[in-house]
């Protein structure tokens, strides 16, 4: 009976400790997926106005900065054609925990990159 008790134990240890670290990964593929839909709306709002406007770069480098980005760097045309293409580039480094042992954690930096290609097109809103 005591050995029963005993394996449960060590069995719900063990896998306590493998959720927690699986959840350590998780954190950054979530951080990730966050950027890229940033950066994708901003992506979004470069094509409705033609370039990328300064207020969509305060607005995107501003939500980056409450995600924990440091050092981001944000590259796109102000202005473009219609029918040209735009291209929006945006690096970061992002602040990382990492379990290298059981219960230990170690700081890291992940560096997240965004680089999409778009042709901007001329938008016709029928209600006006």
């Amino acid at each position: 009976m005591l050995d029963k008790a005993l394996v449960s134990i060590m069995t719900t240890i063990i896998i306590l400790i493998i959720f927690v670290s699986m959840m350590g990964m998780m954190l950054s593929i979530i951080q990730k997926i966050e950027f890229n839909l940033d950066c994708k709306a901003t992506l979004y709002e470069m094509d409705m106005t033609g370039g990328l406007t300064f207020a969509s770069r305060q607005k995107l480098e501003d939500k980056l900065i409450e995600s924990g980005c440091v050092n981001i760097i944000i590259n796109a045309p102000q202005q473009v054609q219609y029918g040209e293409w735009m291209t929006l580039t945006v690096s970061c480094n992002v602040k990382s925990y990492q379990w290298t042992n059981t219960f230990q954690k170690e700081e890291g930096m992940l560096y997240f990159s965004y680089n999409r290609k778009i042709i901007s097109r001329k938008i016709h809103n029928m209600a006006y």
